[in-house]
């Protein structure tokens, strides 16, 4: 099969074609516990971990703009008013 990370055990290399793959550390990190091999999925885990984004990333930079711009704190309501004349 497609070559794997090194650090993925040959048994569950097919598992891990690459390496961010969120899905697949979770997973294995699920069924190794299951299977009682909890150091391999200690590992996953925090592989799952590190490679997890932050969920909370986009709203805080999206937060941080809209306080520091009031146009597109406007802009991004959602319904936006715009005078069409000016007064």
């Amino acid at each position: 099969g497609a070559s794997a990370s090194a650090d993925v055990p040959s048994d569950h290399a097919e598992l891990v074609v690459v390496p961010e793959n969120l899905t697949a550390h979770y997973n294995l990190d699920q069924i190794l516990q299951l299977l009682g091999e909890h150091e391999q999925a200690a590992r996953h885990a925090r592989l799952y971990e590190r490679f997890r984004p932050d969920d909370n990333a986009r709203e805080r930079v999206v937060a941080l703009h809209r306080s520091r711009n009031p146009a597109a704190d406007h802009a991004a309501e959602a319904v936006a008013i715009y005078r069409l004349a000016r007064p």
